[in-house]
């Protein structure tokens, strides 16, 4: 795909903060609904599949509908009861699986994929189940193979921070990038009919199929801090 034409992946950048966008238009819960700035955007295709957070087929999984845009990532959704923990409250598991894809997302923005490191949550107020939510995310730094994000569940009413998660993320090598290109087919961004440089997830048949997984890649042999704990395999597109 040909989202990143921003920055690529060695080079640091600047924080900034997410622009404003309406929060309302999340669908029915459970399914996550489409967002209502979708007028100008475009598209970023890639193939139907499972992923527990994003994905089109997983009937049992949140099937967030991903928006980005250079460095960041957002979804507008409700969360049905089945994703609970205390009664009427969304498990913290689950705000965590958020979390992560909207940081995941916006590192894809940057035409790179990269596993999870390290994640932080800062759990600051209860999330009703059904309630409107906003996932914002974005990439905070990028130096070599180490990308750092940040994200955050807000309420899609008043725009309070529910949590907070900071992560660290290793790049994949460049073939299994390549891989992943050619296993989700990651067709491209097509931009919107004004140009703008935002794009809606579309997720088109025939799926994704089954493949090879991916061997253990140390984080620490990037030489940037991390310790010699390995991410393992690929949990996201």
């Amino acid at each position: 795909m040909s989202v990143a034409a921003v920055a690529g992946p060695g080079d640091a950048i600047t924080p900034a903060p997410v622009p404003a966008a309406p929060r309302t238009g999340a669908g029915a819960p459970g399914v996550a609904g489409e967002s209502a700035a979708t007028g100008g955007e475009g598209t970023l295709d890639m193939a139907a599949h499972r992923c527990f957070a994003c994905g089109d087929l997983n009937a049992q999984g949140i099937r967030m509908a991903i928006h980005v845009e250079p460095d960041r990532s957002w979804c507008d959704l409700s969360l049905d009861p089945a994703f609970q923990g205390w009664e009427g409250i969304a498990h913290g598991g689950i705000l965590a699986t958020l979390l992560d894809e909207a940081m995941a997302w916006a590192i894809a923005s940057r035409e790179t994929f990269a596993v999870t490191a390290r994640m932080t949550i800062d759990y600051r107020r209860p999330v009703p189940v059904g309630s409107t939510l906003r996932v914002e995310g974005r990439v905070t730094e990028a130096r070599r193979r180490l990308i750092r994000a940040e994200a955050d569940v807000l309420d899609g009413r008043t725009g309070a921070s529910c949590a907070h998660a900071e992560g660290v993320y290793v790049t994949l090598p460049a073939d299994q990038q390549r891989e992943l290109r050619d296993r989700y087919r990651f067709a491209g961004a097509t931009d919107g009919p004004a140009g703008e440089r935002r794009w809606r997830v579309s997720q088109v048949l025939p799926p994704v199929e089954s493949g090879s997984t991916f061997a253990r890649d140390g984080a620490g042999a990037s030489g940037d801090g991390l310790d010699g704990d390995t991410p393992d395999g690929v949990d996201r597109p």
